[in-house]
């Protein structure tokens, strides 16, 4: 036995020496540098771009020829060039330096959903949208196929311990630069706001005085960083928070913990005023997770299960008293369930008049030939008691909820208009059939229909009207089973003209333009196929159980060990953030890097873990012996 030891010994002395001398003759390590460039640089790309309007033909969508797009455009360029230069990486490595990379298998899931993406493509409902994207749509057929090969550029160059720290180090630089934009947000300084950052994101020729940053005055949602959106900034704050948390653990100098420990305490900072729900929730969730596999027995782990829940618990109600309970009223907020009393029940618009049920009555509404409103019962006889009038018509049951109507003529057309709830329905019968049309608020004509739902009614407003979007979306996967309806198609093939199940939820969300399904698997498995969101299962679900398995004990987690941890534990909480959020630009590229190289550092913590287990397993043998 202890010769068997003797000779791992050596062996591991001579592997470390072939791993010092590759460092040796890499020098510099080049290599690292597309992923150093991702995980700084990429976050940090902001640049106005106009962009054609391709839905803009669509009578839902805004009829502006150009749109401009702050965040997105110009951060998916920069991914393709990095993606250039990682395939000539990768091209030099294999044909020049003879390099050969193990476990391509794991990848395989990977050229698969590659290959349903391009498929997706090819058969788009819109294939322009899909090819080019428009403005805040930017995950084109490129961008999509930049992700996996990021991932497994990731797990290529990154080979030694050295590798991931320079890695970790990029990671922890661009969330820090992130990190001051954030702060700059909360105290109401924006550096996008100040001459300088305009100066910097805003072309010649277009009058930055116009611009508007539209979160700069929400009271939850006041931190977007250089992300888009505030809940892109809470996912993108999931993913590195765990990073600096084992900066702090892992650094040998004072003035890195001190780094780690400061940043650490600003992230948790900038997520609260994200106002991202669901970020805050993964993180405390990781946080009671972690605490939990602090100790050593049963008892110690539930020890410091408590202690944690209560130091949560703790902190979330002094933050929500100080702070005038805005938390506590967000979130009570998001989780209600609404069964609005909305008593205009359903619209349908007819050649010779338009329909409304009203309350349980049956109301017929049509103009005569001086543009005057008639209301007529469904033999087409005028009701007398039911004459048009300001004050409206009330529902049967006697509440006080009236529905007011009017015509009104605008550049020469007649309309017919509706009023319930603050909301005014537009119809008009100078359409091409001369029959009577809804005219959206953009002056378009339209249908209006009911869409199926999976969910119950009920459901519609949970999640901020996620249970809505997403009851809608799981009825369409049913064509998209091989390959979907392409990238960036959401919006195309969800049923917008669902007008009036909207208005029943909210004013606000009547008016919103849905462009995505606020959930990133359901995105997947519409745009490119449901085959291809098992495929990127599969692969995330590998990567997820080996890390699991080889950090759940505590010989995984030690040092390099521990950057590995905190790489899994930031993957998990993207992918389960994205129940709640999109796959965008903005975040998933860090996302798809980290993964490659959370991969990367399985593979050097495994042996290590093996020998350490044979070691404590021969010393407790030797002792067993003397005993």
């Amino acid at each position: 036995m202890e010769r068997e030891r003797s000779r791992k010994g050596v062996r591991w002395a001579e592997e470390g020496k072939v791993a010092m001398r590759r460092g040796k003759e890499r020098g510099m390590r080049w290599d690292l540098l597309p992923l150093i460039a991702l995980f700084v640089l990429l976050p940090l790309v902001v640049r106005m771009q106009l962009m054609d309007n391709l839905l803009k033909e669509h009578p839902w969508f805004p009829g502006d020829g150009q749109r401009g797009d702050f965040f997105l455009y110009w951060k998916s360029r920069f991914l393709q060039v990095l993606a250039v230069w990682m395939l000539l990486v990768l091209a030099d490595r294999r044909l020049i330096r003879r390099k050969v990379s193990g476990g391509g298998k794991r990848f395989l899931p990977l050229a698969g959903y590659g290959l349903l993406a391009v498929l997706s493509t090819v058969f788009s409902v819109d294939r322009e949208l899909s090819v080019y994207g428009m403005a805040d749509q930017c995950e084109t057929i490129g961008t999509l196929l930049c992700y996996p090969l990021a991932a497994y550029y990731g797990y290529c160059v990154v080979e030694d311990e050295k590798d991931v720290k320079i890695a970790v180090a990029a990671l922890a630089a661009g969330g820090a630069l992130q990190c001051l934009l954030g702060i700059s947000q909360i105290l109401g300084h924006s550096f996008w706001e100040t001459a300088a950052g305009r100066a910097l994101i805003i072309p010649e020729g277009i009058d930055a005085g116009q611009v508007i940053f539209n979160f700069a005055q929400e009271e939850m949602h006041s931190v977007y960083m250089a992300l888009y959106n505030p809940n892109y900034a809470g996912v993108y704050i999931v993913l590195l928070l765990p990073v600096f948390i084992a900066f702090f653990f892992l650094a040998e100098k004072k003035i890195w913990k001190v780094f780690g420990a400061v940043f650490s305490a600003l992230f948790l900072w900038c997520l609260i005023e994200t106002g991202s729900k669901t970020g805050l929730g993964i993180v405390l969730l990781g946080g009671l997770a972690a605490s939990f596999f602090a100790g050593t027995s049963l008892k110690k782990r539930l020890l410091c299960l408590g202690a944690a829940f209560c130091g949560v618990i703790l902190v979330m109600t002094g933050y929500d008293f100080l702070t005038g309970h805005k938390v506590s009223r967000y979130f009570t907020e998001a989780f209600r369930e609404r069964e609005a009393a909305y008593l205009l029940e359903n619209i349908r618009t007819e050649k010779e008049y338009v329909n409304i049920r009203f309350g349980g009555e049956e109301l017929y509404f049509r103009l005569d030939d001086d543009g005057n409103v008639l209301l007529e019962d469904g033999k087409g006889e005028r009701m007398e008691k039911k004459e048009p009038s300001e004050e409206g018509i009330y529902p049967a049951n006697g509440t006080d909820d009236p529905m007011r109507f009017h015509a009104e003529t605008r550049n020469g057309v007649p309309y017919l208009v509706t009023e319930y709830q603050g909301i005014a329905w537009y119809f008009t019968d100078r359409t091409e059939d001369g029959g009577y049309a809804y005219i959206t608020p953009y002056g378009k004509a339209d249908g209006i229909t009911e869409a199926k739902s999976a969910f119950p009614a009920q459901w519609d407003s949970l999640f901020t009207y996620r249970g809505y979007i997403w009851g809608r979306t799981i009825p369409l996967l049913g064509k998209s089973l091989f390959w979907g309806s392409g990238p960036n198609t959401f919006a195309v093939v969800f049923p917008q003209n669902d007008y009036l199940t909207r208005a029943k939820l909210k004013e606000g969300f009547f008016r919103e333009i849905l462009t995505k399904p606020h959930n990133m698997y359901l995105q997947a498995a519409l745009e490119t196929g449901v085959a291809s969101l098992l495929l990127l299962l599969a692969f995330w679900g590998r990567y997820l159980i080996e890390s699991f398995r080889l950090y759940r004990k505590k010989e995984g987690r030690d040092g390099v060990g521990l950057t590995g941890l905190a790489i899994f534990a930031g993957t998990a909480g993207y992918l389960l953030a994205g129940i709640t959020n999109d796959s965008i630009v903005a975040a998933a590229p860090i996302f798809w890097g980290m993964a490659g190289v959370g991969m990367a550092v399985n593979q050097l913590v495994q042996p290590k873990q093996t020998a350490s287990r044979q070691i404590s397993g021969i010393d407790k043998r030797k002792r067993r012996r003397k005993e």
